[in-house]
């Protein structure tokens, strides 16, 4: 609320609790841990009535749990290294690891299978899922300062973004060699004509 008397034009989502309400939130499920280590990244989902949430842990494993019996319903075993993100939807859940991994997991009478894999050249920081009906593009970013934009059905990478230019001896705006990825990304946005975009406000980005 007091973010919202700064910015022009935004507005809190429908459905999201005042700060008085989060003051009065308490515990109600209270999981025994799975994970050898700790837990950095989760996701739920919901199916046909059931919650699921899942877990990434620091020791690369991912574990799904059904709240309403509180137990481990599956587990995903793949990464070699702390997972970072996991994305939840349908009969799909994909995570990436700092081991410069992400993984497409599908759904099978209740247990997950790797359906693909996608690379990156070092570890992944942060993964989204494209806003389209179906699950089919994704955008990394790793610890090299790169981003991919993945085929999330075949585990292609369709376009490669190399670090930003941020030495002042290398700059070249948006016309170096090393902002390629910037254009591809304007051309998925007004493809897909997404509601909301968050882009850097740099000059001459949207010209």
């Amino acid at each position: 609320e007091q973010r919202k008397a700064t910015l022009t034009g935004f507005e809190v989502p429908p459905g999201t609790a005042a700060s008085s309400q989060i003051a009065e939130m308490v515990e109600y499920h209270n999981f025994i841990p799975a994970h050898a280590g700790g837990v950095q990244s989760c996701a739920t989902l919901d199916v046909h009535g059931n919650r699921f949430l899942f877990t990434g842990g620091t020791d690369g494993k991912v574990f799904c749990y059904d709240v309403g019996s509180r137990t481990v319903h599956t587990s995903m075993l793949g990464h070699s290294k702390p997972v970072t993100r996991i994305f939840a939807k349908d009969n799909r859940c994909i995570t990436t690891s700092e081991d410069g991994t992400g993984r497409v997991w599908i759904e099978d009478t209740g247990a997950y299978r790797t359906g693909c894999t996608f690379q990156h050249p070092r570890g992944i920081s942060d993964f989204t899922v494209l806003p389209t009906n179906a699950i089919k593009y994704g955008v990394s970013s790793g610890n090299d300062g790169c981003m991919r934009l993945h085929d999330l059905e075949t585990g292609v990478t369709i376009a490669d973004g190399g670090a930003q230019n941020n030495s002042r001896q290398q700059q070249g705006g948006l016309s170096a060699d090393r902002s390629g990825l910037w254009w591809e990304f304007r051309r998925i946005v007004r493809v897909l004509k997404p509601r909301f975009v968050v882009v850097e406000n740099v000059h001459g980005a949207w010209r």
